[in-house]
């Protein structure tokens, strides 16, 4: 680990893989119902969205049904996540620290307890917000 490194990104990885294959995700899923609820409250569409670690499919299954023509995608800095989820969309490795995505590319981006998760909190704010679109948001 640098000494400028907060997050090992070893054990980030590990801790990633362990959430996954855990079959009680209480507080992910909590959390995901909560994001499902506070999504009801918006009246416009989704055509673009980045969920940036995956942590349930509570999220997923909700988006792509209420907006059926959705493109989703899903970004994790886990290689084992991304190569056993079962979900429809696109899917990228990501380290958020070395954010290499589209400007004004997503209407809406998520996190279920991820972002906290950086060793630069600042610049993934700024490297989100210029992945959103002029008028998206992140959840």
């Amino acid at each position: 680990m640098k000494d400028d490194q907060i997050i090992n990104k070893k054990y980030h990885i590990l801790q990633r893989n362990k959430i996954f294959k855990n079959s009680n995700k209480f507080i992910y899923n909590e959390l995901s119902g909560r994001i499902n609820n506070s999504l009801e409250n918006i009246n416009f569409s989704i055509n673009n969205c980045l969920e940036i670690g995956y942590s349930s499919k509570e999220i997923s299954n909700y988006i792509m049904k209420r907006f059926n023509k959705i493109k989703y995608t899903t970004a994790d800095i886990s290689p084992y996540i991304l190569e056993n989820l079962n979900s429809m969309g696109e899917k990228i490795l990501l380290d958020h620290d070395h954010w290499k995505l589209n400007r004004k590319k997503f209407d809406i981006i998520l996190s279920n307890c991820y972002l906290h998760l950086t060793n630069n909190f600042k610049l993934l704010l700024k490297n989100i917000s210029q992945s959103l679109n002029n008028n998206g948001f992140l959840l």
